[in-house]
Protein backbone atom coordinates (compact mmCIF):
# COMPACT_ATOMS: atom_id res chain seq x y z
CA UNK A 1 0.00 0.00 0.00
CA UNK A 2 1.26 3.64 -0.91
CA UNK A 3 2.66 5.79 1.78
CA UNK A 4 0.36 8.45 0.69
CA UNK A 5 -2.29 6.39 1.87
CA UNK A 6 -1.53 4.91 5.29
CA UNK A 7 -1.98 8.02 7.09
CA UNK A 8 -5.75 8.12 5.65
CA UNK A 9 -6.65 4.61 7.17
CA UNK A 10 -5.46 6.03 10.85
CA UNK A 11 -7.68 8.80 10.39
CA UNK A 12 -10.48 6.13 9.41
CA UNK A 13 -9.78 3.85 11.89
CA UNK A 14 -9.66 6.55 14.41
CA UNK A 15 -13.07 7.50 13.62
CA UNK A 16 -14.81 3.83 12.74
CA UNK A 17 -12.94 2.64 16.50
CA UNK A 18 -15.32 4.88 18.33
CA UNK A 19 -17.85 3.34 16.95
CA UNK A 20 -16.53 -0.05 17.41
CA UNK A 21 -15.45 0.64 21.08
CA UNK A 22 -19.10 2.07 21.98
CA UNK A 23 -19.84 -1.12 20.85
CA UNK A 24 -18.07 -3.20 22.66
CA UNK A 25 -17.92 -1.82 25.69
CA UNK A 26 -21.40 -2.74 27.19
CA UNK A 27 -19.43 -6.37 27.14
CA UNK A 28 -16.09 -5.04 28.72
CA UNK A 29 -18.29 -2.90 31.44
CA UNK A 30 -19.82 -6.54 32.46
CA UNK A 31 -16.43 -8.37 32.36
CA UNK A 32 -15.18 -5.26 34.94
CA UNK A 33 -18.41 -5.43 37.06
CA UNK A 34 -17.55 -9.22 37.31
CA UNK A 35 -14.16 -7.98 38.65
CA UNK A 36 -15.99 -5.14 41.11
CA UNK A 37 -18.78 -7.66 42.40
CA UNK A 38 -16.13 -10.43 43.38
CA UNK A 39 -16.91 -11.43 47.25
CA UNK A 40 -13.22 -11.64 48.07
CA UNK A 41 -12.61 -8.01 46.03
CA UNK A 42 -11.73 -6.31 49.13
CA UNK A 43 -9.05 -8.89 50.67
CA UNK A 44 -6.79 -7.64 48.08
CA UNK A 45 -4.96 -3.76 49.03
CA UNK A 46 -6.78 -1.54 47.22
CA UNK A 47 -8.46 -3.84 44.77
CA UNK A 48 -12.11 -2.85 45.55
CA UNK A 49 -10.78 1.21 44.90
CA UNK A 50 -9.30 0.37 41.30
CA UNK A 51 -11.91 -2.19 40.02
CA UNK A 52 -14.48 0.97 40.65
CA UNK A 53 -12.44 3.01 38.61
CA UNK A 54 -11.78 0.89 36.07
CA UNK A 55 -14.22 1.25 33.68
CA UNK A 56 -14.36 5.35 33.87
CA UNK A 57 -9.95 4.99 33.28
CA UNK A 58 -10.52 2.23 30.16
CA UNK A 59 -13.44 4.60 28.98
CA UNK A 60 -11.48 7.53 28.55
CA UNK A 61 -8.07 5.84 27.82
CA UNK A 62 -9.45 4.23 24.72
CA UNK A 63 -11.15 7.58 24.02
CA UNK A 64 -7.59 9.46 24.11
CA UNK A 65 -5.83 6.22 21.83
CA UNK A 66 -8.43 6.25 19.15
CA UNK A 67 -7.94 10.31 19.59
CA UNK A 68 -4.15 9.97 19.28
CA UNK A 69 -4.31 7.38 16.61
CA UNK A 70 -6.60 10.17 14.23
CA UNK A 71 -3.66 13.09 15.02
CA UNK A 72 -1.40 10.43 14.30
CA UNK A 73 -2.08 10.27 10.45
CA UNK A 74 -3.11 13.48 10.22
CA UNK A 75 0.25 14.30 10.99
CA UNK A 76 1.48 11.92 8.58
CA UNK A 77 -0.98 12.95 6.22
CA UNK A 78 0.43 16.58 6.48
CA UNK A 79 3.90 15.60 5.15
CA UNK A 80 2.90 12.68 2.42
CA UNK A 81 0.07 14.94 1.04
CA UNK A 82 1.73 18.03 0.26
CA UNK A 83 -0.67 19.07 -2.27
CA UNK A 84 -3.50 19.00 -0.13
CA UNK A 85 -6.34 17.28 -2.42
CA UNK A 86 -6.18 14.11 -0.54
CA UNK A 87 -6.76 16.28 2.77
CA UNK A 88 -10.04 17.96 1.37
CA UNK A 89 -11.73 15.18 0.03
CA UNK A 90 -11.04 13.27 3.37
CA UNK A 91 -12.25 15.84 5.45
CA UNK A 92 -15.84 15.99 3.64
CA UNK A 93 -15.23 11.69 4.04
CA UNK A 94 -15.04 11.92 7.46
CA UNK A 95 -17.84 14.62 8.05
CA UNK A 96 -20.66 12.43 6.24
CA UNK A 97 -18.98 9.45 8.12
CA UNK A 98 -18.95 10.43 11.47
CA UNK A 99 -22.59 12.32 11.04
CA UNK A 100 -23.42 9.29 9.91
CA UNK A 101 -22.49 6.60 12.45
CA UNK A 102 -22.76 8.84 15.38
CA UNK A 103 -26.51 8.01 16.02
CA UNK A 104 -24.84 4.73 16.32
CA UNK A 105 -22.67 5.95 19.12
CA UNK A 106 -25.40 7.76 20.67
CA UNK A 107 -27.19 4.74 21.00
CA UNK A 108 -24.50 2.70 22.32
CA UNK A 109 -24.01 5.30 24.43
CA UNK A 110 -27.01 5.56 26.06
CA UNK A 111 -27.25 2.03 26.34
CA UNK A 112 -23.39 2.19 28.47
CA UNK A 113 -25.36 5.22 30.18
CA UNK A 114 -28.18 3.32 31.30
CA UNK A 115 -26.83 -0.28 31.56
CA UNK A 116 -27.45 -1.69 35.18
CA UNK A 117 -23.64 -2.18 36.03
CA UNK A 118 -22.47 1.39 34.92
CA UNK A 119 -23.82 2.92 38.40
CA UNK A 120 -21.05 0.26 40.38
CA UNK A 121 -18.40 2.07 38.58
CA UNK A 122 -17.24 5.48 40.35
CA UNK A 123 -17.96 8.57 37.98
CA UNK A 124 -18.43 6.62 34.93
CA UNK A 125 -22.44 7.51 34.14
CA UNK A 126 -21.03 11.42 34.75
CA UNK A 127 -18.22 10.62 32.23
CA UNK A 128 -20.39 9.12 29.41
CA UNK A 129 -23.51 11.24 29.48
CA UNK A 130 -20.80 14.03 29.31
CA UNK A 131 -18.55 12.77 26.70
CA UNK A 132 -21.16 12.67 23.93
CA UNK A 133 -21.13 16.31 23.38
CA UNK A 134 -17.23 16.78 23.14
CA UNK A 135 -16.85 13.59 20.99
CA UNK A 136 -19.69 14.94 18.22
CA UNK A 137 -18.32 18.48 18.46
CA UNK A 138 -14.54 16.40 17.61
CA UNK A 139 -15.20 14.65 14.90
CA UNK A 140 -17.07 16.98 12.67
CA UNK A 141 -14.24 19.85 13.82
CA UNK A 142 -11.31 17.61 13.07
CA UNK A 143 -12.97 17.03 9.64
CA UNK A 144 -13.62 20.44 9.05
CA UNK A 145 -9.92 21.08 9.74
CA UNK A 146 -8.69 18.13 7.37
CA UNK A 147 -10.59 19.47 4.91
CA UNK A 148 -9.52 23.32 5.46
CA UNK A 149 -5.72 21.87 6.13
CA UNK A 150 -5.94 20.72 2.60
CA UNK A 151 -7.28 23.44 0.97
CA UNK A 152 -4.55 25.77 2.46
CA UNK A 153 -1.95 23.36 1.34
CA UNK A 154 -3.24 23.51 -2.20
CA UNK A 155 -3.78 27.57 -2.16
CA UNK A 156 0.11 28.04 -1.16
CA UNK A 157 1.46 25.60 -3.62
CA UNK A 158 3.26 26.72 -6.39
CA UNK A 159 1.84 26.37 -9.80
CA UNK A 160 4.87 24.72 -12.56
Amino acid sequence: MGNNVKPFLWMTFGVLGLVVMTNIFDDILDALYGVAAHANVASFIAMATVAKISATVLYLGLIFGLAAAYRQGYKQAQVTDAGGLLRMVFGLVQILLFATLFSTVLTNLYSLYSSGNASTFTAFTTVVSISAVPLFLAGVFSGIATGISGYRSRKRRKLI
